[in-house]
């Protein structure tokens, strides 16, 4: 299990994009602060040169909730 916190060194993020003549302007005010739990497991199999794992993400703020889930599988040759 690993825990993170993270915070913004800047106040809001800003990107234009020019297509055809015509200007397109993208505004992001992120979070102050948020933070990430993580926890994960690996199975392998050094005889079968495999090993399978899954990772699950919770992400945390004032206005923000997410769950990421990554799974997988290695194959060494």
């Amino acid at each position: 299990m690993v825990g993170s916190l993270w915070g913004t060194l800047s106040d809001a993020h800003h990107a234009s994009l020019v297509s055809n003549g015509r200007r397109y302007d993208f505004y992001d005010t992120p979070e102050d602060v948020w933070g990430v739990v993580s926890g994960g497991v690996n199975f392998f199999n050094p005889a079968a040169q495999t090993a399978v794992f899954a990772n699950v993400d919770y992400t945390f703020a004032d206005q923000t909730q997410g769950v990421g889930v990554k799974a997988g599988m290695r194959y060494n040759w």
